[in-house]
């Protein structure tokens, strides 16, 4: 007697999900921007793909990367909070215990996806459609 098997479904991937594994995959090849400073820098330069930007950052630092972004026709990600970015593009310090601690991050950029995975592809159709602000 054989058992029918269902055929396994991935589970649904989140937007949060999609960026994690993009930002993983352009800090491997060093094109991830993290923080204010470096990111703008990048955002003149012309050389972003998109900025996520935290909802809870400091006024001064989301107004002008409000305005560079839209200056540059760059689309923006909202994330809720800055440790939630924070764990996105991988801001982690390890202590002398070996307990890793995520900060947060108020901007974070990418400058290249490096290679099309299914999750650039998810990122790229949800900035078409218009997740960004």
């Amino acid at each position: 007697m054989s058992e029918m098997q269902e055929p396994m479904m991935e589970p649904e991937m989140t937007l949060q999900d999609a960026l994690s594994k993009v930002c993983k995959v352009s800090r491997t090849y060093c094109k991830l921007s993290r923080g204010a400073r470096e990111t703008t820098k990048k955002m003149l330069a012309g050389k972003m793909n998109f900025v996520m930007l935290a909802e809870d950052a400091e006024p001064r630092i989301a107004k002008l990367v409000t305005l560079l972004a839209k200056k540059k026709e760059i689309p923006i990600i909202s994330i809720e909070t800055r440790l939630e970015l924070g764990k996105i593009v991988g801001v982690e310090n390890a202590n002398s215990s070996g307990k890793v601690k995520t900060k947060g991050c108020c901007v974070a950029g990418i400058q290249d996806y490096c290679e099309q995975t299914s999750e650039a592809g998810f990122v790229q159709a949800a900035l078409l459609k218009g997740v960004s602000s």
